[in-house]
């Protein structure tokens, strides 16, 4: 058996102890009779509420940049495809 060593205060200046959770942002009850149905009604008004947050404050869309060429502009009478100038790099560090 282990006894609690610490203990911790709260914004308010107030010592906060075991047992007391964090108070919910929206209050929802739980009906028995739907949980047995195995419906959630805590989870589904979670989902409504962060579906509505995100209709008032869309994230932002981030425009796709172009693919780098990393294998560099072709050379005058050199391959001009991709892999040609992949081959041509390849047979140069032979």
């Amino acid at each position: 058996m282990t006894m609690p060593r610490m203990a911790f205060y709260n914004l308010q200046g107030q010592w906060d102890v075991e047992n007391y959770g964090t108070p919910p942002d929206v209050e929802v009850d739980l009906d028995p009779k739907l949980w047995r149905q195995g419906k959630d009604s805590q989870l589904e008004k979670a989902v409504e509420v962060v579906l509505a947050e995100l209709k008032k404050n869309l994230p932002p869309k981030y425009k796709k940049p172009a693919y780098p060429n990393y294998y560099g502009a072709p050379k005058a009478g050199s391959g001009s495809t991709k892999n040609e100038r992949l081959v041509e790099i390849i047979a140069m560090k032979e």
